[in-house]
């Protein structure tokens, strides 16, 4: 199964639409537009990044057998950090 996929199910699965994504990723710091998200998806080209900030804003159920809780946070702020 394509990254595409597994995103495109979190996001129906939380009755989530990428307007909604974009405006819970602002609420956490993160700032990326409903259009860029879209565009993103529909080439299928994006960073691993984006579902894991995914799971910071509305929990992806088994997620954590992955990735721990404190790590989704650190990369959802890191990824907004300029780099150096």
């Amino acid at each position: 199964m394509h990254a595409k996929h597994i995103f495109l199910r979190e996001l129906s699965a939380k009755n989530l639409d990428t307007g909604l994504l974009a405006k819970k990723l602002a609420m956490a710091g993160v700032n990326i537009t409903r259009e860029s998200l879209d565009e993103q998806i529909a080439v299928g080209d994006f960073q691993f990044v984006l579902l894991l900030q995914l799971a910071s804003v509305d929990r992806i159920c088994g997620f954590e057998r992955f990735v721990d809780d404190s790590d989704l946070a650190q990369a959802t702020l890191l990824s907004q950090s300029p780099a150096a």
